[in-house]
This record gives C-alpha cells, sequence and structure tokens, in this order.
C-alpha cells in the first residue's frame, strides 16, 4: 500500500510587531513551515489614525520609520526564517484596524493559515477594548493560530 503525504499549508501569514507575543506567534508559525514545506509571509501593520486612515493615502512613502520598522522588526525574522530554511516574504501595511487589515490581507492573498501572537489582554479589558487576534479569529476564513 503506497502512503501520500498531503501538504495542507503552503502560505502561511504572521502578523509581527516585535512584541514577545509575536515572537511567539513567528516560532510556531516556523515549527508549522518546517512540518508543512510552507513559506512565511510577515505583516507588520503600522496603525495610523482613524482621520488619516480613512480620508488620506492609505500607504505613506517610505521615511524613517518604516526603515525602522524594516531593521528593528522585519529583519530579525527574516534572519530567523533564513536560519532555518523558510521561505521570508513581507509586507509593511498602513491601516487604523490591525485585526480588520490582517483578514483583510489574508483574504485578498489567498493564505491558507494565520499564526498569530495574543495579547494577552484581561477579561475585562477585552470586553470595552477588544483585540487584533479576537477580531482575526472570529473573521478569519482560514484556520487562525493564537499563540500565547
Amino acid at each position: 500500500m503506497m502512503s501520500t503525504i498531503y501538504n495542507i499549508m503552503k502560505k502561511i501569514l504572521v502578523p509581527i510587531d516585535g512584541s514577545a507575543n509575536s515572537k511567539r506567534g513567528l516560532s510556531k508559525a516556523l515549527e508549522i513551515a518546517k512540518k508543512q514545506e510552507a513559506s512565511i509571509f510577515a505583516l507588520h501593520i503600522v496603525v495610523m489614525s482613524s482621520s488619516i486612515a480613512i480620508g488620506g493615502a492609505r500607504r505613506p512613502p517610505k521615511n524613517e520609520a518604516e526603515k525602522k520598522i524594516s531593521k528593528n522588526i522585519i529583519a530579525p525574522a527574516k534572519k530567523k526564517c533564513e536560519q532555518n530554511g523558510i521561505s521570508f516574504e513581507f509586507k509593511i501595511v498602513y491601516g487604523a484596524d490591525p485585526g480588520y487589515d490582517v483578514v483583510k490581507f489574508a483574504n485578498k492573498h489567498g493564505f491558507e493559515m494565520i499564526v498569530m501572537g495574543a495579547r494577552g489582554l484581561n477579561s475585562l479589558k477585552k470586553i470595552f477594548l477588544g483585540s487584533a487576534s479576537d477580531y482575526v479569529l472570529k473573521k478569519a476564513k482560514i484556520p487562525v493560530l493564537i499563540v500565547k
């Protein structure tokens, strides 16, 4: 009897912000990517005020802040993926709502899974503030893994 291995996931989206939680999300995504022979796509969302996001340009020109993001957040993630032999791409997106932006990006670009860190807000704060990971978990049309 011949056995066939089916790789379910080829493209994993990992929102990153440089926090310890997002680094844990990236580490878990690396574990999955190795087993599935998948690639990792890191997404960093720069949160703008809602007035700029609604009426202004969606993507300001590249500036010093974006260079700092690439150096301090993207470069370490890329290095970690390269050290593990995993294909890595990234995008910096400007928006007002990280959860919404993650789901929109995932849907538009055909990812098979989202792996992201949880902020670990307590229950009372979640009721009033919500969280990006809660939003993604509820609204994404693909599997979502929240890493604590």
